[in-house]
């Protein structure tokens, strides 16, 4: 079995490694996808400029440390599950809109399941909000079984 398992640096928790050891007899390769969704933080960065927060300067060069801070978390994660996995791990990153990117990347590997880790809402409050893990479930051609966990 091929698995997904999509990430970033705010989407991440350990103790997904759990449902990789529960299926290590299944698995034949897992596909650990870091997903840097660059648009949120540019957004971020010009509306601080726009309002005068901080100066254009300052907001590149916090930009930049940011991606440096999330790229050495990203390799760490990437370690992680290097270390837990009992079956290759294919490094992939891809930047863009979290759901679109992983949904594209599902279909170009052709994999069986993707493992999504998810912010633990109530369910009335899922409903009404329209989140990405639930288009990924929704749109994904494969079984999607999701993980949730508090935004600790």
């Amino acid at each position: 079995m091929k698995v997904l398992l999509p990430f970033s640096p705010i989407r991440w928790h350990p103790d997904v490694l759990q449902l990789i050891e529960k299926d290590r007899d299944r698995l034949s390769e897992i596909y650990a996808l870091y997903v840097l969704e660059s648009e949120l933080l540019s957004r971020w960065i010009h509306r601080s400029t726009r309002e005068g927060w901080v100066s254009e300067e300052l907001s590149r060069q916090f930009y930049k440390a940011l991606l440096d801070d999330f790229q050495k978390r990203v390799d760490s994660i990437y370690q992680l599950i290097e270390s837990h996995a009992p079956v290759p791990v294919i490094r992939l990153q891809e930047e863009g809109p979290f759901s679109t990117v992983v949904l594209n990347v599902a279909e170009r590997y052709n994999v069986d399941r993707i493992i999504l880790i998810r912010r633990l809402r109530p369910r009335w409050l899922r409903r009404i909000l329209h989140t990405e893990g639930r288009e990924i479930e929704t749109k994904a051609p494969c079984e999607v079984l999701s993980f949730e966990t508090s935004s600790e």
